[in-house]
């Protein structure tokens, strides 16, 4: 995105959007590798996604990224197909029964639930079940 001068509106939208934000990360990353034929073949050409400065393994999404997403034969595809995937992660995320233990992936969820990007929240946000491994205080902090 440019620095300089006024943002347009694309930039704004994804600025202040998470899930537009975290589609069009997803989506620049994996637009160099069109077209794509499998998930392996992903996992072959990059080992991790760079999330809003969040790094995750492309492993780590393998139980969720079903053979029937591919081929992703275009960018018009490929943002199709991130765009969903990115609203459901969030919703699967989110969901009671779901722990997110990965703590760039926790991180991440967690910026969805506010507005300004890069910024924390004064109140920390639990993604787990009473006595899931998320809710156990660390020992020596946070």
């Amino acid at each position: 995105m440019k620095k300089d001068g006024p943002k347009t509106l694309e930039q704004l939208v994804i600025e202040h959007n998470a899930q537009a934000r975290i589609a069009c990360d997803v989506a620049r990353q994996l637009e160099k590798l069109l077209p794509i034929s499998s998930r392996e073949e992903v996992e072959k050409q990059i080992s991790e996604l760079v999330i809003d400065n969040n790094r995750l393994p492309v492993k780590m999404f393998a139980a969720f990224v079903g053979d029937d997403l591919f081929p992703i034969k275009d960018l018009e595809d490929l943002v199709h197909k991130v765009s969903r995937g990115v609203r459901d992660a969030i919703g699967i995320g989110r969901s009671p029964g779901f722990s997110v233990t990965h703590p760039s992936a926790r991180a991440l969820l967690a910026s969805t639930l506010h507005d300004e990007p890069g910024t924390r929240l004064a109140t920390p946000i639990v993604f787990g079940g009473v006595g899931s491994p998320m809710n156990q205080t660390r020992k020596g902090g946070a």
